[in-house]
């Protein structure tokens, strides 16, 4: 399995919702254990995102 494919489908998503929110924002839930969700709401900052944090349960 590659493991670049969870950075590739995480960038997909912020681009994504870059397009439908129109730089507005997005909600990460943050779990502790995973780097991918913080990686995410990074990225999502850099490019000009508001990202509202939440603990995920």
């Amino acid at each position: 399995m590659d493991k670049a494919a969870g950075h590739y489908r995480n960038g997909a998503i912020v681009e994504r919702t870059l397009l439908a929110a129109g730089r507005r924002g997005m909600l990460a839930h943050l779990h502790p254990e995973s780097r991918g969700a913080a990686g995410t709401a990074a990225y999502a900052r850099w490019r000009g995102l508001e990202v509202i944090e939440e603990e995920a349960v």
